[in-house]
């Protein structure tokens, strides 16, 4: 009995073993960029089920309700591209926080939609934030983390997507009914809830430290006069 507890033991702490390796600065980094992921699912997830409500507020027929979805998805693929860049320019931390500002805010704004119109657009410049998103953080965390471990944590982020269903499923199922006797307020206040992810911001700026080799390669083109 003893030999095999302790062999359950050992496994155990082999199991875990990798994180004795992951310091402070890079759990912060993971942690952003987890938390803006998760909270861009919830946003799309959110939208899901808000969109039975816009359509009937606002008369749209399926044509329409289409294309609030798509121009989504495909603003994300230009923002994911364009952050990219951007990141690369002004760092990932910076441009992390940008992105999640662009989709928290416009989401918001999403709220106060008086037509068709002004929704579409919402939707069009928060997908490039959704889509930019993962540009940054996806880099901030992976330079950061040990690179035998990059698999690994990869597969860790991707799990924050999930949970932003489970946060977007919450938020339906509590703050929606409250609300669901009047349709064009519930969805508008389903909406006010995802400016929330604008505060994590703050912390991202303040607390997170910007990639090590996004600061070295700043550094040598600092000293090659490249900048």
């Amino acid at each position: 009995m003893s030999v095999g507890t302790a062999g359950n033991s050992d496994s155990r702490h082999g199991l875990f073993a990798w994180s004795r390796d992951i310091n402070a600065d890079q759990w912060k980094a993971f942690y952003a960029a987890f938390l803006g992921w998760t909270l861009d699912a919830m946003d799309l997830l959110l939208f899901a089920f808000a969109v039975g409500s816009i359509g009937k507020v606002f008369n749209l027929s399926e044509t329409w309700v289409g294309a609030l979805f798509s121009v989504t998805l495909f603003s994300s693929a230009f923002g994911g591209a364009l952050f990219g860049i951007v990141s690369d320019y002004i760092g990932r931390v910076r441009a992390l926080t940008y992105t999640i500002l662009l989709y928290s805010a416009f989401t918001g704004l999403s709220a106060f939609a008086p037509n068709i119109g002004f929704l579409l657009v919402c939707r069009l410049i928060l997908g490039l934030g959704m889509g930019g998103e993962w540009a940054a953080g996806m880099p901030l965390v992976l330079e950061h983390w040990p690179k035998r471990l990059r698999g690994f944590v990869s597969g860790l982020m991707l799990g924050g997507w999930y949970w932003g269903y489970l946060l977007a499923a919450a938020v339906f199922q509590f703050v929606y009914p409250v609300f669901s006797d009047t349709p064009d307020l519930a969805w508008r206040t389903m909406f006010w809830v995802c400016i929330v992810p604008a505060l994590l911001t703050f912390w991202i700026r303040t607390g997170v430290p910007e990639s090590p080799v996004w600061l070295a390669r700043q550094k040598r083109l600092r000293e090659s006069g490249g900048l």
